[in-house]
């Protein structure tokens, strides 16, 4: 198997983007490990007006902080459409099937992960660990997600309340490795804190923890 490996900004086509990039009809067939952040299968770093349309990661994606099956890091006004994860993404915080961390706007269409989201920390999700607001439309996750807190089946955590998520379901298992008893976990069959509208939108998954930690919920 091919790999790609490196510190940070590391993706296994594209390490670091300028604003403005498009990336279409690729594939990403390699495992990728960075030691450090910014994380992707296909961009470890995506700036400002970036685009990925028909893409696909494959592969396993290992690293600590911002991981994702497409993108490790996404700045604003990020479109991601028809794109897919079916590899396993691994990392401490901010890990993503899709994207590890939005950190502005993303519109997030047509697009899926299958693959198993393991996190040692913080916001990780079956489509994206975080992001500050989202429109989002026929998306699905079914890996099953692990880890600490702020954890999702789709999405680990939502920021601005003009958010909206429309056709939307994630089906894998979240579990929390929290050992405090009593600890707030915030985890969610779909995303595990909130902010935006949902409609038509389902979990199906199992959520356990290590300890009985609060703040669970079968979809939110």
């Amino acid at each position: 198997n091919s790999t790609v490996q490196g510190q940070s900004y590391v993706g296994g086509i594209i390490g670091y983007s300028a604003s403005g990039l498009v990336v279409k009809d690729s594939i990403a067939d390699v495992n990728v490990t960075g030691t450090t952040d910014n994380v992707g299968g296909i961009i470890g770093y995506l700036d400002t007006n970036g685009t990925i349309t028909n893409c696909q990661n494959k592969k396993t994606i290992t690293g600590s902080t911002y991981v994702g099956g497409l993108v490790g890091n996404a700045t604003n006004n990020i479109t991601i459409t028809n794109s897919s994860n079916t590899g396993n993404i691994n990392g401490t915080s901010n890990v993503g099937g899709l994207a590890g961390i939005i950190t502005g706007t993303g519109t997030i269409s047509n697009s899926y992960g299958t693959g198993n989201i393991t996190g040692t920390s913080t916001y990780i999700g079956g489509l994206i660990g975080s992001v500050n607001y989202i429109v989002g439309e026929n998306i699905y996750a079914t890996g099953n997600i692990s880890g600490t807190r702020h954890l999702g089946g789709l999405i680990g955590s939502t920021s601005n309340a003009s958010s909206t998520i429309n056709k939307a379901y994630a089906s894998g298992n979240v579990h929390s490795t929290y050992t405090s008893a009593g600890s707030v976990a915030r985890a969610g069959g779909l995303i595990g804190i909130n902010a935006a509208t949902l409609t038509n939108v389902y979990a199906l998954g199992n959520i356990t923890s290590a300890s009985a930690v609060t703040d669970v919920g079968g979809l939110v």
